[in-house]
């Protein structure tokens, strides 16, 4: 797999104001008993932390900015809070969770479930959760476990899978 170029695509999804805001990550399983965990999965998030981390904070005003305010500090706030539950009970912070004023950090958690509001509903702030999957009708379960309209979008080699499953999203 190219795992740099979904990582771009990745990166650039996140800038788009509609972009992905949950990335789900193919792994063919390997046993945790052979010590390969999710290879793949692993080599993918690493790159994405990496380009991530150096997206650039602040004044929408300046050139160099990649990712400016939220609407108000109290939207900051509320996503903050949201961040904070889905920690809470278990997710994993990758990077970011942390805010100053308006400004929130791009924040990336794993490890999330679908009850929490991180993943169901709407952010509308620089979050995303990244989730491995092993089967394509797991991952689209868990897309179609939202009662919202939430925006997705399928990486694959194979073609014919998303025709096939995606036009049966809710």
């Amino acid at each position: 797999t190219n795992d740099w170029q979904r990582a771009l695509a990745f990166y650039d999804a996140l800038m788009a104001e509609l972009g992905a805001k949950r990335v789900m990550d193919y792994e063919t399983f390997v046993s945790w008993s052979q010590g390969k965990g999710r290879p793949a999965f692993v080599a993918f998030r690493d790159r994405m932390l990496e380009k991530v981390s150096h997206l650039v904070v602040g004044d929408p005003l300046h050139e160099a900015t990649e990712v400016g305010p939220m609407i108000s500090v109290s939207e900051a706030e509320r996503a903050l809070t949201w961040i904070e539950e889905a920690l809470a009970h278990g997710a994993q912070l990758l990077c970011g969770g942390r805010a100053n004023g308006p400004l929130l950090e791009p924040t990336v958690l794993t490890e999330t479930r679908r009850t929490m509001k991180v993943e169901c509903a709407e952010v509308f702030a620089p979050v995303v959760t990244l989730t491995p999957y092993d089967d394509f009708e797991e991952a689209l379960a868990r897309v179609h476990d939202s009662p919202y309209g939430l925006q997705v979008g399928v990486f694959t080699r194979d073609l014919g899978l998303p025709l096939v499953k995606v036009p049966y999203a809710n």
